[in-house]
């Protein structure tokens, strides 16, 4: 395992950058620094997803959980925030703590902060679920972006009064988009 050393950094944070500074993760038994590639595939790859929405996180979380089979649980990853947990997917939704920010760097101004991930040790599956959880999410939501957190925040998609906007390096085959029903275009943002 790893220690987590957070490092404040007021220039990011005067760029507005997420979440205003550096977090770097140290191995507990020979001190070398993990790489988001080694974090990955021991955790999982984390998507984040900042959107704004009528419903609470409370009534958001039941209501996926209903759909998607997940149970309750408590993610240690996200300072044991509670999360919801099924074989190979991980979701959380709270109160968004950093609205500004996120409006500042891509136009949305959200009210809920969700995160999403691959439960590592069943990955056979996984692009699915994210996606299907992420339709959930997007049934729900005036606007909304999918980032993925890989070490600087990429978006993925973005929904707006547009549609739905699906960036260059989403992680979904053609073949599992085209299960779902979400009118989507390509395009760069």
């Amino acid at each position: 395992m790893y220690w987590l050393f957070n490092i404040p950094s007021r220039q990011m944070m005067e760029e507005s950058k997420c979440p205003g500074g550096l977090t770097v993760a140290v191995d507990k038994v020979d001190g070398h620094i993990w790489t988001l590639e080694e974090r990955s595939q021991i955790f999982g790859e984390v998507y984040l997803l900042e959107a704004s929405m009528d419903v609470e996180s409370r009534e958001l979380l039941e209501f996926l959980l209903l759909k998607l089979a997940l149970r309750h649980a408590v993610d240690v990853r996200e300072d044991r925030k509670k999360c919801l947990k099924g074989r190979g997917l991980i979701v959380g939704a709270i109160k968004h703590e950093f609205p500004k920010i996120v409006s500042a760097e891509f136009g949305i101004n959200p009210n809920m902060h969700i995160w999403i991930r691959g439960n590592p040790p069943h990955y056979e599956s996984i692009h699915l679920l994210i996606l299907s959880a992420v339709n959930i999410f997007l049934e729900h939501s005036d606007d909304c972006i999918l980032l993925s957190d890989k070490g600087r925040l990429f978006p993925i998609l973005v929904k707006s009064l547009d549609g739905v906007t699906l960036n260059g390096a989403y992680p979904w085959t053609e073949k599992e988009l085209g299960q779902f029903t979400f009118l989507y275009k390509f395009g760069s943002f």
